[in-house]
């Protein structure tokens, strides 16, 4: 089993995060149902771009990427479902001003 490293993790999970938050405002309503699938995707590319730029295991990179991605979607899908989330971010994913409860 190759060595997977944390901080890779979180730091692709917090890329994705940001990335979902610009581009959930853009996406079309029917099209939201597969961020999370993308997430995946995007991370595993991610983690084995990383991991070759970086000379380290590919399918280690893989791996990392693929948590990433299915830590970014999990955080997508609680900021979904709590209403404090709700309450600071609009429908369209940015910061909203002056919305605390």
């Amino acid at each position: 089993m190759p060595q997977l490293n944390p901080a890779t993790i979180s730091g692709i999970a917090v890329l994705l995060n940001i990335f979902v938050q610009a581009l959930k405002g853009l996406l079309p309503e029917g099209a939201k149902q597969w961020i999370p699938l993308g997430l995946l995707f995007i991370g595993a590319a991610c983690g084995v771009g990383l991991a070759a730029y970086a000379g380290a295991e590919l399918l280690a990179g893989g791996l990392e990427g693929i948590f990433a991605g299915a830590t970014a979607a999990g955080l997508y899908n609680i900021e979904k479902a709590l209403p404090v989330a709700k309450a600071v971010f609009n429908e369209k994913g940015w910061i909203a001003p002056n919305t605390a409860p």
